[in-house]
């Protein structure tokens, strides 16, 4: 994916940065974002897909508890994200592990806002 930061559309703080495949198509989207979580900051990036779909969540800062909240750290906990869309509800039992729910429910809500702002946005 090669991608075009000069034809980046911002909305309410977001850059949209737009994707292309190797023959020149437009494939989707990557946005930076940022929240709040149990013990400070999560920041990620988040690949959209041109009809709004998840493409792929990669954490790049976090500061959450080792074994709990760090799940959001996780490989298997970012592909799990893969092709959900904006009206995918958050669901405890499979989207964190016990006693980890403020870290993968915060980073929802902000894949679920920016989701949301692509879909009010989208030409």
């Amino acid at each position: 994916i090669k991608l075009d930061e000069k034809s980046a559309i911002n909305a309410e703080g977001y850059k949209f940065i737009p994707g292309y495949d190797k023959d020149g198509n437009k494939v989707g989207y990557v946005v930076s974002c940022k929240t709040n979580g149990y013990n400070g900051k999560i920041e990620f990036d988040m690949g959209i897909t041109a009809d709004g779909k998840i493409a792929g969540v990669k954490i790049t800062k976090s500061s959450e508890t080792g074994g709990v909240g760090a799940i959001i750290e996780e490989k298997k906990w970012q592909n799990m994200w893969k092709g959900r869309d904006k009206n995918y509800e958050f669901n405890e039992e499979t989207d964190c592990e016990a006693g980890a729910t403020t870290s993968p429910r915060a980073v929802y809500k902000e894949m679920n806002r920016v989701l949301t702002l692509y879909e009010n946005n989208r030409k």
